[in-house]
C-alpha cells in the first residue's frame, strides 16, 4: 500500500509516505508499506513542513480600488491545479501550502472582470503554462499582484415564444468566434439574465436552453 497526506491544516504541505511532497504526485511514487492480514503495521509517521506561499493584491485596472471577492489559482509548473484562495476586503490574496518549485497564477471571479493570468495576460481561455513563471522557494513570495480590467458582458430576456412569459432558470451559454465556450448565466424569475465573467472586446455567440 501507499499513504499519502490529503487534508491539512492550513499552510502545510501534503505529503506522500515518506517524506516526499505530495502537491500533486503519483502515489506510487512513494515507499511501499507492507501490511500484514490481522497485523498492525505502525509507525507509518508524517512530519509536514510548514509550505511557502504566494501573495500580492488585486485592483481594479481602471480606478486602482481593490477588489474582493476574486479567487486566485496557483498551478505547478505541468499547470496541475495545487490551490487556490480569494481576495479579500483589502483585495489582498494568499495561497499557502506550498513546496518550493516553480507556479503560475490566474484570476478567476464571476465579478464581470477580465481575468488574468501572471503577468498581465488576459486569460479568457489561455494554457496557464504559457504565463510568467512564479519562483517559490522559501517563506513568502510576495509582489505577484493583479490589475484587472472592467469586461464586457451580455444580458437579455429568454421568454416562451407562444406566450411571451418569462423563462427562470434558463442557461444562456457565451461563445468566442472560434465556438469555444467562455461563460454562461442562468436567468432569474424575470427571464433576465447577465453573463457572469468580463469579456475582452470581439464578437460572440450567445445559446439558450432550457428544461421544457
Amino acid at each position: 500500500y501507499y499513504a499519502r497526506t490529503y487534508v491539512v491544516p492550513p499552510g502545510f504541505v501534503r505529503e506522500l509516505y515518506n517524506d516526499i511532497p505530495c502537491l500533486n504526485c503519483s502515489v506510487t511514487s512513494g515507499t511501499p508499506i507492507t501490511v500484514t492480514v490481522g497485523a498492525t503495521t505502525s509507525n507509518i509517521d508524517f512530519s509536514l513542513d510548514q509550505g511557502a506561499s504566494i501573495t500580492g493584491t488585486v485592483t481594479n485596472a481602471s480606478t486602482s480600488a481593490a477588489l474582493s471577492g476574486i479567487g486566485v489559482e496557483v498551478y505547478d509548473s505541468n499547470g496541475i491545479f495545487v490551490a487556490s484562495n480569494t481576495s479579500n476586503a483589502t483585495g489582498v490574496y494568499t495561497v499557502g501550502g506550498l513546496a518550493p518549485g516553480n507556479y503560475f497564477v490566474r484570476t478567476f471571479n464571476s465579478l464581470g472582470f477580465v481575468n488574468e493570468l501572471y503577468n498581465n495576460i488576459t486569460c479568457v481561455l489561455c494554457s496557464v503554462v504559457s504565463g510568467t513563471p512564479v519562483i517559490v522557494s522559501t517563506g513568502t513570495t510576495a509582489g505577484i499582484d493583479f490589475a484587472l480590467l472592467p469586461g464586457g458582458r451580455v444580458s437579455g430576456t429568454v421568454t416562451n415564444a407562444a406566450t411571451g412569459a418569462a423563462l427562470a432558470g434558463a442557461n444562456v451559454s457565451i461563445y468566442n468566434s472560434s465556438f469555444s465556450f467562455v461563460t454562461n448565466a442562468i436567468t432569474d424569475a424575470s427571464g433576465n439574465y447577465t453573463s457572469s465573467a468580463g469579456l475582452p472586446t470581439g464578437t460572440y455567440i450567445a445559446r439558450s436552453s432550457a428544461a421544457g
